[in-house]
């Protein structure tokens, strides 16, 4: 993992932001008293908003078996490089014509 990019306190979360060698940020949330995250969608988006701004592009990732590293209870979002994106969603589902 890269280095350390940022380390806050949201409320009851502790958030850390990392730069990784592919060029995503690794946005890392846990609770502050350990117990599991049980964030609603709209608390990780202004996580990812306090972390990465409004226009941050970000994915929260659901690994195969063989990927998968547990080591606490965390949330993980990633960010995209700018300008990148995965290509889903309404925005790519429009038809040319």
């Amino acid at each position: 993992m890269g280095y350390k990019k940022m380390y806050y306190k949201r409320g009851v979360y502790e958030v850390r932001v990392f730069e990784e060698v592919t060029g995503f940020l690794h946005i890392a949330i846990n609770r502050r008293d350990r117990k599991p995250v049980t964030a609603t969608w709209d608390v990780l988006y202004a996580i990812k908003n306090d972390a990465v701004g409004e226009d941050g592009y970000a994915v929260e990732v659901y690994p195969d078996k063989a990927s998968l590293v547990y080591e606490e209870n965390m949330r993980h979002l990633f960010v995209f490089p700018e300008g990148e994106r995965v290509p889903l969603g309404p925005r790519w589902s429009q038809g040319s014509g």
